[in-house]
C-alpha cells in the first residue's frame, strides 16, 4: 500500500515528511509538515540505537496547509516502513 506522505528534502537541508495536496503554479501545496529529527540512545544492554521523532514544522502556528516553492525542493521521495 502507498503511503499519501512523501519526504522532502529542502535547499536549507531541512527533510520535511508531509502530504502533497495539490499544486498551484511553481509551489507545492502541503498539510501538517513535519521536521524529522534523528537521534540515537543505548538500550538496556548498551547497543547503540536510532532513533527519528515528528515535530511540527510550524511550531508557533495552527495553520495545517503550506505553499512550498518548487525550487525550494531538491529531492522527494516515498516513505518506507520498517522495524527490526
Amino acid at each position: 500500500m502507498m503511503s499519501k506522505y512523501r519526504i522532502l528534502k529542502l535547499r536549507s537541508g531541512e527533510e520535511i515528511i508531509t502530504s502533497i495536496v495539490g499544486q498551484r503554479k511553481q509551489k507545492f501545496i502541503v498539510e501538517r509538515p513535519f521536521t524529522l529529527q534523528n537521534s540515537q540512545y543505548l538500550d538496556e544492554m548498551g547497543v547503540p540505537r536510532d532513533m527519528v521523532r515528528l515535530r511540527s514544522w510550524l511550531k508557533f502556528s495552527n495553520q495545517n496547509t503550506v505553499f512550498i516553492p518548487k525550487d525550494h525542493i531538491i529531492g522527494k521521495g516515498f516513505i518506507v516502513w520498517y522495524s527490526h
